[in-house]
């Protein structure tokens, strides 16, 4: 078990690294998992996550790597990481606080405003800048296929999903069976965010902030490109607007909507077995929602055979 540093010991690392703080925020208490907080320290803002000591030091050297390269890019920016402490066995990052406006209040869950098109179509191009990252500038990332995408970010595993709610395992299984038979996709690898949402986008004087890279690794770039998709499927009342700027932003003829659709199915199972495991609210209507869409897309696609 993790033990994560108390608020005051975190207090102390900015202290040491910036001078005294004048306030201090939480955004994010996971207890044995993470805890994010927002601090002040004279004229600047930073964010310190406390974090498994385990992963806190590969954490920090893979961000100043890709902070680093990011630069080349004029689309898109990443926070950089200032400083890392080691207390017992947990580790406390700080981080460059991107100021900036949140793209979920960019991006209204009713439609496509002119706004919000043209922040999904930069969006689109921060992806593609990131894309374009060689991965060897971020050394030692994991190199992942779908069956570690299921692995490392789908809870639970959509197998015990299909036994918890049997009316859709038949569903499931035949949207598993497709996507873990797909053949490995003749592009090359990129480094990968693999938790692209609107909640992790901001815009930062005409560039696009994305945060939170506990997730990086390397694999193929639809993966990144098919997760913000769905992420606006599922979010937006009229998106394909939206996702028609993604797509046109990123700029690759090769990224097409077909291209994308195992990555679509990954991502509806995937939200299907969050929500049955936080059950929060309206958990059983969400779940009936993400399986029907499910259905609908394969259904599309065999119509189409």
């Amino acid at each position: 078990m993790t033990v994560l540093p108390s608020t005051a010991a975190v207090l102390d690392v900015v202290h040491r690294t910036l001078g005294r703080p004048s306030s201090i925020t939480v955004l994010v208490d996971l207890p044995e998992e993470r805890r994010i907080l927002e601090c002040r320290a004279g004229d600047r803002r930073v964010v310190v996550r406390c974090i498994p000591a385990s992963i806190a030091t590969s954490q920090f050297r893979h961000l100043d790597a890709l902070s680093t390269a990011s630069a080349r890019c004029t689309t898109l920016q990443v926070p950089k990481p200032i400083a890392l402490e080691l207390t017992g066995d947990a580790g406390v990052l700080v981080l460059e606080h991107l100021a900036g406006s949140a793209y979920r209040r960019i991006v209204a869950p009713t439609g496509a405003t002119p706004s919000a098109v043209h922040a999904m179509r930069l969006a689109g191009r921060a992806l593609a800048e990131l894309h374009g990252i060689d991965p060897a500038d971020v050394d030692g990332l994991p190199v992942t296929s779908m069956r570690d995408h299921i692995a490392q970010l789908v809870r639970p595993h959509p197998s015990e999903f299909a036994s918890l709610f049997p009316c859709y395992a038949p569903l499931v299984d035949e949207a598993m069976s497709r996507i873990e038979s797909m053949p490995a996709a003749s592009v090359r690898r990129a480094v990968l965010h693999r938790d692209v949402h609107l909640r992790q986008m901001f815009r930062v004087d005409g560039r696009v902030g994305l945060i939170d890279w506990d997730l990086m690794a390397v694999g193929d770039p639809a993966f990144d490109v098919g997760y913000l998709v769905t992420h606006l499927v599922t979010h937006v009342e009229r998106p394909d607007d939206l996702v028609d700027a993604v797509l046109t932003g990123y700029g690759d003829p090769l990224m097409t909507p077909d291209r994308l659709e195992p990555y679509r199915w990954f991502n509806l199972i995937r939200r299907a077995c969050r929500r049955a495991r936080l059950g929060d609210a309206d958990w059983l209507a969400e779940i009936d929602r993400m399986m029907a869409m499910l259905r609908d897309e394969l259904e599309r696609v065999d119509a189409r055979a």
